[in-house]
């Protein structure tokens, strides 16, 4: 660059009656070009400003990128109060994890802010939300090993429970835990698309199941005598299906649980806790294996509980992409079609529940019913995964 020819701020070189002609600055007698010296506010060489009619921070004739988002958000008020909403949310997340962090970028903060505008600090906040939230989200998407110990503490602090009232028969509970399957593998509301995704009639029929299944066992007290196998069979299976019950989405991919997400707004993700939730049940097939057979109660009433157990894991067996797409590694879907995994599961659902219910002594041919799932080699594929370690023997 040769100073006597060249503009010092953008490099380019001086032309007359173009906007690269030659300038010079009025407070110390700096060379610049045309362009250079409408564009700044102050002095870029001595830092004087020379107009105080601007706002301190933003370039003359350079449009206000604050109130290019603030019109935005007029455009969209809707989607501004739940983005808004979320942001926060997630963001106060993030933060709770970054002390160190957060003290470095406050002090940052503070120096900007101390010769920043009103407006300025308003819009430095909103785009430092945006992108907390961003950073939020991002984050809560991979697993968080916190999630998993607050999941495993909730299984193991369960206490012996066992069918209420005491000595009643197991039909009742089999038809709850039945009813809140084939209610979610239904579309929402007659008419509307068939999606995963929260809503308020989803939300009051959820709380309508998961109260009526917390009412099928009651925790025994600890002076009451040892447990037996049908009290430890049905009182395991009708909690775990509180957990899962527990889970209320907001959209396709996040969602809140008590037994899963952190305090104090239990906001998770979706496909993290249905992963998690999976090696649970799987741990809880292990139990079931060594309950087969046991003189307490007969094959019919062990698999009916084995065939909910079983269905449990083929619901949760779907891996959210959208409200109406995703995938599953227990039954292939149409174009990736949630309406499409509902139905198919469904029937088969209806028809595995319906051999289960058959007699003991019924010739029934497995193999003729079309989409029937073996509960017993489903459960042996169960019992056999791999589990990481926090969820091995919490049942």
């Amino acid at each position: 660059m040769d100073y006597f020819t060249d503009c010092p701020i953008c490099f380019e070189e001086f032309a007359e009656q173009t906007e690269r002609e030659h300038r010079t600055t009025p407070c110390c007698g700096q060379s610049l070009c045309c362009h250079c010296k409408e564009c700044l506010s102050r002095c870029p060489f001595c830092r004087t400003e020379w107009d105080d009619s601007g706002n301190g921070w933003q370039r003359p004739g350079a449009p206000n990128p604050i109130f290019a988002v603030l019109g935005q958000c007029a455009r969209n008020p809707i989607l501004t109060w739940y983005g808004g909403k979320l942001a926060w949310a997630l963001g106060s997340r993030a933060f709770s994890g970054a002390v160190g962090g957060i003290s470095s970028a406050a002090a940052s903060a503070a120096a900007v802010a101390a010769e920043a505008s009103p407006a300025a600090i308003g819009g430095l906040a909103g785009g430092a939300l945006v992108v907390v939230g961003g950073a939020a989200l991002y984050a809560a998407s991979m697993h968080q090993e916190c999630q998993s110990q607050r999941l495993r503490a909730f299984v193991r602090g369960r206490g012996r429970r066992q069918l209420y009232p005491a000595g009643s028969s197991y039909h009742s509970a089999a038809a709850a835990l039945f009813q809140a399957i084939h209610w979610s593998l239904l579309p929402q509301k007659n008419g509307m698309p068939h999606v995963y995704h929260g809503s308020p009639w989803r939300n009051a029929k959820r709380e309508s199941h998961i109260t009526q299944v917390r009412a099928l066992c009651a925790e025994r007290a600890p002076a009451v005598a040892m447990t037996t196998p049908r009290d430890v069979l049905w009182g395991d299976l009708t909690f775990c299906f509180t957990l899962w019950l527990e889970y209320n989405p907001h959209t396709a991919n996040w969602g809140a649980c008590q037994s899963y997400g952190m305090p104090p707004l239990h906001l998770c993700w979706h496909n993290r806790w249905r992963e998690d939730l999976r090696h649970v049940i799987s741990d809880l097939a292990r139990s079931f294996m060594r309950f087969r057979g046991e003189a307490d109660f007969g094959i019919k009433e062990w698999s009916c509980a084995s065939c909910l157990l079983v269905m449990l894991d083929h619901v949760l067996s779907w891996h959210v992409v959208t409200p109406d797409r995703g995938s599953s590694d227990l039954l292939r879907a149409d174009m990736y079609s949630y309406q499409d995994f509902c139905q198919k599961l469904l029937q088969c659902f209806a028809l595995t529940w319906a051999l289960a219910q058959a007699p003991a002594d019924a010739d029934l041919d497995s193999t003729q019913l079309g989409d029937v799932v073996d509960i017993r080699s489903h459960l042996d594929v169960m019992s056999g995964r791999e589990l990481p370690e926090v969820f091995r023997n919490i049942w």
